[in-house]
């Protein structure tokens, strides 16, 4: 899975010039609650990103995939146009899979963020705020002693952190 991830990177990075306007488009490495450590890309339209991610996590069968839209506003740095603080809201889907079971969770996230501009090209983006859940489907593989209840996990905390490169 990683060898993939680095491979879509490189390639993004290769095709960029002749695909995309090249001062619009933003890569990520990051890591978030049920994002995992992702590599994203992002399109921006003024004050507005459209953008994906592709998650997984280290020695476990745990996958995500989500999409969102942020809103900018608020003031900007000498490095960018685009605004420091943004609205989050995007949607998940989480897969994880172990000896007894297979979750697939579907989830929206709401949050609320701040891009740190280190230099034109590179940023970090902080942002916390609240994930719900769609729906949650678990398939038992193995059923030994299956619990009758559970805890309601309908809103949990959200975080995410990314490391971005602007494409110039």
């Amino acid at each position: 899975m990683y060898k993939k991830l680095c491979l879509l990177i490189i390639m993004f990075m290769l095709l960029h010039e002749s695909i995309f306007p090249q001062e619009k488009i933003n890569i990520s490495l990051g890591i978030g609650f049920l994002e995992l450590m992702n590599v994203g890309m992002h399109y921006q339209f003024e004050q507005i990103q459209l953008g994906a991610n592709i998650g997984t996590w280290p020695n476990e069968n745990k996958f995500s995939l989500s999409s969102d839209i942020r809103f900018h506003f608020g003031d900007s740095s000498k490095f960018s146009e685009r605004k420091n603080w943004f609205f989050l809201f995007g949607y998940l889907y989480y897969r994880a899979e172990d000896d007894s079971s297979i979750d697939k969770i579907q989830i929206v996230n709401f949050r609320l963020g701040r891009d740190f501009n280190v230099s034109k090209k590179i940023g970090l983006s902080i942002s916390v705020g609240l994930l719900g859940i769609i729906s949650n489907e678990e398939v038992r593989k193995i059923c030994l002693d299956c619990p009758l209840g559970g805890v309601d996990y309908s809103y949990l905390p959200s975080i995410g952190l990314e490391i971005f490169y602007r494409l110039f």
